[in-house]
């Protein structure tokens, strides 16, 4: 009974990593727009929320990884740490260019992948 209860609320909470990175897919290739040089008076608070936004999944994530990876490995742990090693040595660094490559190279396809498994595990389970 409690194994079950902690599955509905790690689909629950896959369902809600999905309905956010739809909201944060976008952010990120907006933010990564305005770092390659179309830079707004807000880029940097915005970068911020989406790096939250980014922990945020991560968090999600690591609490539903056995549901996610029933099976089959579709996350990676180690690849995550190693996009996020890279993103926050681009940020260590403050470039701009570097940072945007590391969202849009390497967190954009986490982000999507991580998305379309939550869609898939929701849809298939609780539908």
């Amino acid at each position: 009974m409690q194994e079950e209860s902690l599955k509905i609320k790690q689909l629950e909470a896959l369902e809600e990593l999905y309905h956010y990175s739809q909201k944060l897919i976008p952010a990120i290739e907006t933010v990564s727009g305005e770092l390659r040089g179309n830079g707004q008076e807000d880029t940097d608070e915005y970068l911020k929320s989406i790096l939250n936004g980014i922990n945020w999944i991560i968090e999600v994530l690591n609490r539903t990884m056995d549901l996610v990876n029933v099976g089959e490995v579709i996350i990676d742990k180690e690849k995550i740490n190693l996009v996020i090693h890279d993103l926050g040595e681009a940020i260590k660094g403050k470039n701009d260019e570097m940072i945007a490559e590391a969202l849009t190279k390497e967190v954009l396809p986490f982000i999507v992948d991580s998305s379309i498994r939550a869609a898939v595990l929701t849809n298939q389970i609780l539908n």
